[in-house]
């Protein structure tokens, strides 16, 4: 591509000094993974499981984990139980750099469980066991005055679902960091994008950066076609925005320019947490002052190596490793 004519954007010269780059809100699951010898539903008689693997995420958390492994200061606005999962899984976020100071950990109470069955070619499907007792309200959220010293809030769509109390917490959020002109990072969800999408379209409206992958990106603006849902993009009139589209690559779109970014060949395990992989490298890019387009291939690399791994935060790696997987290239 002429570079002169890719996408192009760079974070406000103000934002620097700011000493925290990242604050994510959202969600946070423990995760089981069960590898199989085939997919459910495939008609097979016998199905054998492979492996288990036990580790956490939900999206928030795993955007805000890996972007400080990648070297990014974050911080992570979400609620827990205390049983032994989540203590081990806390423990893990603050091994990696990630400030637990607003993360909400409600006594003798489970965390929530997501349990992920995955096949040989990495699909997989859900079954959540989710906690109604655990709540996250506007007297959680930091105040105003936090937002002075952070760069970039990312909100994570499942955020927004449920009750109308959840997208009331994720406006003022918003309010309060836009009082402080911080940078707005929304990710879309399938959820959201079905049954919310009067309320996502209106963050998306609100928000600097948008992301969501090409199904959620069809909900969202009612288009098919990749062209059609680009112009839509540009309605929302972000500073940029990303559709993600797996094996096929991403697209990244401003109001003068867009880029199709091609996927990087992965040592496939299974896809789970590899579109928040792609948004942490993202958002940790953008905060170290790469430009747009090589954040988008570190975020490509980051998905990638996403891959690499079962569920979403059981293959560690860093941005040396990011590097690697690029110069393989």
């Amino acid at each position: 591509m002429n570079t002169e004519t890719a996408p192009k954007y760079i974070l406000p010269d103000s934002h620097n000094t700011r000493s925290i780059d990242i604050v994510c809100l959202g969600s946070f699951v423990i995760e089981r993974v069960f590898n199989l010898s085939a997919q459910i539903g495939t008609g097979q008689d016998h199905i054998d499981i492979n492996n288990i693997t036990d580790t956490y995420g939900g999206c928030a958390t795993t955007v805000a984990c890996i972007a400080a492994r990648l070297g990014s200061k974050t911080s992570l606005i979400t609620k827990t139980g205390d049983d032994k999962e989540c203590l081990s899984a806390l423990e893990d976020l603050e091994r990696s750099g990630v400030s637990l100071e607003h993360v909400i950990q409600y006594p003798d109470q489970p965390g929530t469980i997501i349990r992920l069955l995955t096949g040989p070619q990495g699909s997989w499907n859900a079954l959540g066991s989710v906690n109604t007792n655990l709540k996250l309200t506007i007297d959680h959220i930091p105040q105003a005055e936090y937002f002075s010293n952070v760069k970039i809030l990312h909100i994570d769509g499942y955020s927004i679902i449920g009750k109308k109390q959840n997208y009331e917490l994720v406006q003022e959020t918003i309010r309060r960091a836009l009082l402080h002109n911080c940078i707005i990072s929304i990710d879309a969800c399938v959820p959201a994008s079905k049954h919310h999408t009067t309320t996502l379209v209106d963050i998306f409206s609100r928000s600097h950066i948008i992301f969501a992958n090409l199904e959620e990106a069809q909900m969202i603006t009612s288009k098919t076609n990749i062209d059609d849902i680009i112009t839509s993009y540009r309605s929302f009139q972000p500073d940029f925005g990303v559709i993600k589209n797996g094996k096929h690559g991403s697209h990244i779109i401003t109001s003068k320019a867009h880029a199709h970014i091609p996927s990087i060949r992965a040592k496939f395990r299974d896809s789970i947490g590899a579109g928040d992989a792609y948004v942490a490298a993202m958002l940790y890019s953008l905060t170290n002052k790469y430009s747009l387009m090589d954040s988008s291939l570190n975020a490509t690399a980051s998905g990638s190596l996403a891959c690499e791994g079962h569920g979403s935060l059981s293959n560690y790696y860093t941005l040396q490793d990011v590097q690697h997987k690029l110069d393989t290239l």
